[in-house]
């Protein structure tokens, strides 16, 4: 759905630092060991720059987005996430759930190979891994940057696209299935990302993939699957204060269940 264009990229973003967050504590196993000819190929870069629509074109383009991504409350998507890394062989795979909530509150879960929970939500985060067989909730570095993501999700949700011009350049492929590529302004932001790619499919309904690349040729891609759209949420599940995260299939969301004291009938816990 048009809806989901603008938290995908995010998500990509959430999950880089969810993997990040707790380095040294647990998270994606490690890649195998460079080959000789890994270590001498060169960085993996994207294609060549696409021809762009025209200022007027992706205006238009943006318009409609921003017409359609109103609606949503909350949303429930499930990914395939690769990170490839230019000096080894090996790609490294995670796959999950994330649970978005309007305005600020997600939880990205990565259920393999690993269990780890990111949770933000107002201005708290938890992060949770599961080491041998127990939750454990881990000091987090970056809290105020998973904040700030959180923060660039609401804005996108909103349809607010042009709210972050301060922030990305902003274009969008002329030929279908389009992609719209947010370039990072600032230098310091580009010493870590070089660029967002929100790939559409080819009726432009529904984001296919993100991309998050990096300096030197490093890319994290998430692949949707399923999505549901305005279903209701347990406000359990966004819980940041306790020793371990609530159990999504404890708390299953069920589509135009009713409104309850933990779910306002806007959809917000």
């Amino acid at each position: 759905m048009r809806t989901a264009t603008a938290i995908r990229a995010s998500l990509v973003l959430l999950g880089a630092l969810c993997l990040s967050a707790s380095a040294g504590q647990s998270g994606p196993p490690a890649p195998a060991a460079p080959s000789s000819a890994a270590a001498k190929a060169p960085p993996t870069s994207p294609a060549a720059s696409p021809k762009t629509m025209t200022e007027a074109g992706r205006q238009a383009f943006l318009d409609r987005l921003e017409k359609d991504l109103g609606a949503i409350r909350t949303l429930k998507a499930y990914f395939d996430q690769e990170k490839h890394l230019s000096l080894f062989t090996d790609v490294v795979h995670a796959e999950g759930v994330c649970l978005f909530v309007r305005p600020d509150t997600i939880r990205f879960e990565i259920t393999k190979p690993f269990q780890s929970v990111l949770i933000t939500r107002e201005k708290a985060v938890a992060k949770y891994d599961c080491i041998d067989g127990r939750w454990r909730k881990i000091p987090l570095r970056e809290a105020r940057i998973l904040l700030m993501v959180t923060s660039q999700i609401a804005s996108w949700l909103g349809g607010h696209f042009r709210d972050q011009s301060d922030v990305y350049d902003i274009a969008v492929t002329a030929d279908k299935p389009h992609t719209i590529i947010l370039t990072p302004r600032h230098e310091e932001f580009r010493k870590h990302i070089t660029v967002i790619e929100l790939g559409l499919s080819e009726d432009s309904a529904r984001v296919s993939t993100a991309t998050i690349r990096e300096p030197g040729g490093d890319f994290t891609r998430m692949t949707f699957t399923r999505e549901e759209r305005d279903i209701a949420i347990s406000a359990d599940v966004f819980d940041t204060a306790g020793a371990a995260p609530a159990e999504l299939d404890r708390h299953a969301p069920r589509r135009e269940a009713p409104a309850s004291p933990k779910t306002a009938k806007d959809g917000s816990p």
